[in-house]
């Protein structure tokens, strides 16, 4: 605004200055005065279309910034995963492989990673990754202080399901008694490894 206003002094001012060297030629020469109202409307016209070009500028800078104010908070907004509380046996088994590559380590906050619908896929009782091939197994956890544990033993389970709270304990995942719970030991945002508390064996769970 203050550039605008003294852009507009500077044209007001040669303005003047248009008339008063109009006024002198005239009184001297007695020229006609078409040159003066040319002069006059040239710097109208720029008094005119200076400010609306300035105002046009501001509201380009302000819809920029609004517009990158908006994307910024969109990158710095976390994503809110969220889980229904179901074992959603209308989905299939998830039949995976061990993936190439295993989680190494905690990857973000085990509270937050936890929500979601998890196959029990493998363990390992020291010799390896074995399928669990005899049963459909998983973890729900619609928050990070419920599970729903999800069995199907054909003729056995037949889909049974079973809730149960749940306390984190810095990575031990506490289940009520006699259940002995499981720590987790490392995950990412597809995988978890957990030790089963109750054998030391490792579990390898896959996001569904």
């Amino acid at each position: 605004m203050m550039l605008a206003s003294k852009r507009l002094s500077a044209v007001g001012a040669v303005f003047i200055g248009v008339l008063w060297l109009s006024a002198c030629a005239g009184q001297a020469t007695q020229a006609p005065t078409e040159p003066t109202n040319s002069a006059a409307e040239g710097a109208a016209e720029a008094q005119a279309a200076e400010p609306a070009g300035s105002a046009e500028g501001s509201r380009d800078a302000e819809d920029a910034d609004a517009t990158v104010q908006a994307e910024e908070t969109e990158a710095a907004t976390p994503e809110v995963r969220t889980q229904e509380k179901s074992c959603g046996w209308d989905a299939p088994r998830l039949d995976s492989g061990v993936p190439a590559t295993l989680p190494a380590d905690a990857a973000g906050d085990l509270a937050t990673a936890l929500i979601g619908s998890w196959q029990h896929t493998h363990f390992d009782s020291g010799a390896g990754f074995e399928i669990v091939d005899t049963a459909d197994v998983r973890f729900v956890f619609p928050s990070a202080t419920e599970m729903l544990y999800c069995q199907d033993v054909p003729g056995v389970t037949d889909q049974r399901q079973a809730e149960a709270a749940v306390t984190l304990d810095g990575t031990t995942i506490a289940l009520p008694p006699p259940a002995t719970g499981y720590r987790a030991i490392a995950w990412d945002e597809s995988a978890m490894l957990w030790e089963n508390l109750r054998d030391g064996s490792t579990f390898l769970l896959q996001r569904r």
